[in-house]
């Protein structure tokens, strides 16, 4: 599995602690799934050329997370965590709705 925090080059202060918070709920809450690759962190910045397709692929409107499982048989299920921007100044339900919902990817609960 893998979540996505999709930015631009210009970025906020809540841009920036939006990724702090994520980051650190992971690193706490799945430090086992990140240590075996089973759950991969990946920042991009969507206006770097390799990444514009994301914005389409996801649905990207602004600076956005996005949980993609990637099941054995080449399919992948995703969800895009639109409650980050309403939450980014409440650190712990930030942190609470992120680790729901990685745990929910994680086991399957996809799109």
């Amino acid at each position: 599995m893998t979540l996505y925090y999709f930015h631009a080059t210009a970025r906020c202060a809540t841009c920036r602690a939006i990724e702090a918070h994520a980051e650190e709920a992971l690193h706490a809450a799945f430090g086992r799934e990140l240590a075996n690759h089973t759950l991969a962190w990946r920042p991009l910045n969507v206006e770097e050329a390799d990444n514009r397709h994301f914005i389409s692929e996801f649905q990207l409107t602004s600076s956005s997370m996005v949980a993609v499982r990637h099941d054995p048989d080449g399919s992948r299920q995703w969800r895009r965590l639109d409650r980050i921007w309403p939450l980014a100044h409440d650190k712990a339900a930030f942190v609470r709705y992120v680790e729901e919902e990685v745990a929910a990817t994680l086991r399957g609960a996809g799109r």
